[in-house]
């Protein structure tokens, strides 16, 4: 058992370096995004096998074990039921940065490329003064966090229609269909 045992206490130190890892990106650029694309698919490959190392662990701590000092095998089930919560809560942080890198990133090609228009049409002081008040709309107005939010609500709505309005399966597919519009 005790080599056993081992094994669990390897995997919970694993876990444990996932989750104090440092997950910020020094930029919020595409590059950034790819490397928390992979961040995210490590996460999840490594974590998945959380349940089955939870009970794992109860299988050999139901047994009498020799040579395992009880707070040993206390400590050990108590790291590897604060890994589930943390392992949870990184995994959607990471989405989130990825989010974010994708939309900075977005935003920064976005700006690039109305002043490389703006150099091509005009003055640049001219250009610049559109650029600037182009950037005070979208941010006084919250243009992508209210489409995302009208994306979201649209979403829920679509969802709640599919799944309690007794459609047959081909409006539901067709429903479905909709949201494809939008990637």
């Amino acid at each position: 058992m005790p080599g056993e045992l081992g094994i669990i206490g390897e995997w919970v130190n694993q876990g444990e370096a996932f989750l104090m890892s440092d997950d910020e990106p020094g930029q919020y650029n595409e590059d950034s995004a790819a490397l928390l694309n992979q961040k995210i698919e490590d996460h999840k490959q490594f974590f998945e096998n959380y349940d089955r190392t939870m009970e794992q662990l109860k299988q050999w701590t139901s047994k009498p074990s020799e040579g395992v000092q009880p707070e040993q095998l206390k400590s050990l089930t108590s790291r590897l039921h604060k890994i589930g919560p943390k392992a949870c809560r990184r995994g959607f942080h990471l989405k989130f940065l990825e989010h974010k890198c994708c939309i900075l990133a977005f935003l920064n090609l976005t700006e690039n490329k109305l002043r490389s228009w703006t150099r091509q049409c005009g003055n640049e002081d001219n250009v610049s003064h559109v650029l600037q008040q182009y950037k005070a709309f979208v941010s006084k107005n919250k243009i992508f966090q209210e489409f995302h939010k009208a994306f979201l609500e649209f979403k829920d709505v679509s969802e709640d229609y599919k799944n309690n309005a007794n459609l047959p399966l081909h409006e539901r597919n067709e429903i479905g269909n909709h949201f494809d519009d939008f990637r």
